[in-house]
């Protein structure tokens, strides 16, 4: 199966950020239910599938190697994958395209610093996801107050765009 177009349109995007629960849209047809936060939110769906699927292998097969400790980056030559489980099979991943620029460990630990306080505060104000997501598991309630909090969490953010 060759690189899709939607694949290849992921690429070119410096930056996307995506939350998905992994325990969410088992079956086939149903994977959308997957993802509750990804931006930039006008990516089309396959593309958003895509990324998530993409993340989703590299969880399962880095925990074969680290089943105690999740993988907290991983490099590949054009993109840096930051993973952070926010909460049990709830994870926040951000791709960033890599520069010409030299590549600093000091970044990949402050994209995930951004993570963990992004979730923090995400908690603070609204309550754990997990929580949000058995008051109302279609969904709807997670994605509106993610929605709402991280773009404006993000708009404030050199990296926003």
């Amino acid at each position: 199966m060759g690189l899709s177009s939607a694949a290849a349109t992921t690429l070119s995007e410096p930056l996307k950020f995506c939350i998905f629960d992994l325990r969410r849209g088992q079956h086939e047809g149903e994977e959308l239910e997957k993802i509750l936060f990804f931006f930039p939110a006008d990516l089309p769906f396959p593309a958003q599938l895509s990324v998530v699927g993409l993340s989703e292998g590299l969880i399962t097969f880095t925990r074969i190697f680290s089943p105690e400790a999740a993988y907290e980056v991983i490099e590949a030559d054009m993109h840096s994958h930051v993973f952070y489980e926010a909460e049990p099979d709830i994870w926040m991943v951000l791709v960033v395209a890599k520069g010409k620029e030299t590549e600093a460990i000091w970044r990949i630990e402050a994209l995930r610093n951004v993570l963990k306080e992004m979730h923090s505060l995400f908690v603070m104000f609204h309550g754990s996801i997990r929580m949000l997501l058995d008051k109302e598991p279609g969904g709807g309630l997670t994605h509106s107050h993610l929605y709402t909090f991280i773009m404006d969490y993000l708009s404030d953010k050199p990296f926003s765009g």
